[in-house]
């Protein structure tokens, strides 16, 4: 079976900020993803701090008060294991340097996405440029779970 692969059903999958940002604010395939069987999703430990980093532009976008904010952000991290830094840091220098220039930001994403091998959700096509780490839309996604 394919690395990454853990069922007939299931692949797991590192997911970058904007993929859970997307879910986060609005519903379609992105969210109906991450909340199906089809796929297992982790994330670096700093996806939390990204997103209340950014939670007023978040709340305004998605028409949500703070209170329904908070609660789809705790609904949407419970489908999503979050892994700390001490697990993939090993990895930042390899990670850094399959970074495209100006995208140094998500070596946490290609880092962990090596650490448990297996692919990066990503809407960025800057990061299939390289050749470590399978990179899939997604619209590629859904394909390749049909």
């Amino acid at each position: 079976m394919p690395s990454g692969i853990t069922s007939v059903s299931e692949m797991q999958l590192v997911a970058d900020t904007n993929i859970v940002v997307a879910a986060l604010l609005r519903k379609g395939d992105t969210r109906s993803l991450l909340f199906s069987k089809k796929v297992e999703v982790f994330s670096p430990d700093r996806i939390g701090i990204e997103i209340l980093n950014h939670k007023e532009e978040f709340m305004k976008k998605a028409l949500m008060n703070e209170s329904e904010f908070q609660q789809a952000v705790e609904l949407l991290l419970e489908e999503i294991s979050v892994i700390p830094v001490e697990e993939y840091s090993p990895l930042k220098q390899t990670a850094l340097s399959l970074c495209p220039t100006g995208h140094e930001d998500d070596w946490p994403f290609l880092a962990l996405s090596l650490k448990l091998s297996c692919p990066l959700w990503s809407n960025d096509s800057a990061l299939k440029n390289q050749l470590e780490v399978k990179v899939y839309s997604t619209a590629e996604l859904l394909k390749q779970l049909e």
